[in-house]
């Protein structure tokens, strides 16, 4: 793997792997299979590092919001924003409610990591657990505030818009 060593970045028979700390995973990330490319395995694993040592120093305590870079942060950013304030009472109520189960989920989650995977996943417990409707809804409430998210340069791309949603 060359001379430079990169965190959390580890080699089994040829395959790239990265395994962050127990720190790290108590904030949220999870390992990650990363291919048999070198190149772009570390690459992977530089940009994967950054995210947490972002979640590093956001994670804070004794705070009375969310902390900066999470979704739950991005929620309150968008509850907050003239687009929302200029839809009529009845929808910001439903927003209201779809963004408090989303951020149940996903509240102290980074914007940044969520990924089309993620995201799927979830989908696919709601429409298991509450049916096709509740499900699309909570799908069209994450796109929706992504959407927003990424006007405010939360985010490049919205991994929501790549998960298929079935109308109820």
């Amino acid at each position: 793997m060359g001379t430079d060593k990169i965190r959390h970045l580890s080699e089994v028979g040829g395959k790239f792997y990265w395994q962050p700390s127990k720190t790290i995973s108590a904030l949220g990330m999870s390992p990650e299979a990363l291919g048999r490319d070198e190149g772009s395995a570390r690459s992977r694993a530089i940009a994967l590092n950054n995210l947490a040592d972002d979640l590093r120093r956001s994670a804070k305590t004794g705070t009375n919001g969310p902390r900066p870079g999470t979704f739950g942060k991005l929620c309150a950013d968008f509850r907050s924003s003239e687009e929302f304030a200029d839809l009529k009472p009845r929808t910001q109520k439903d927003y209201r409610y779809y963004l408090g189960k989303i951020e149940d989920a996903f509240g102290g989650v980074m914007v940044r990591a969520l990924t089309p995977k993620i995201i799927k996943t979830y989908y696919k417990r709601v429409f298991k657990e509450s049916g096709r409707t509740w499900a699309y809804h909570i799908l069209a409430m994450f796109r929706t505030v992504l959407s927003w998210g990424m006007a405010e340069d939360w985010l490049e791309i919205n991994p929501a818009l790549a998960v298929p949603m079935k109308a109820p």
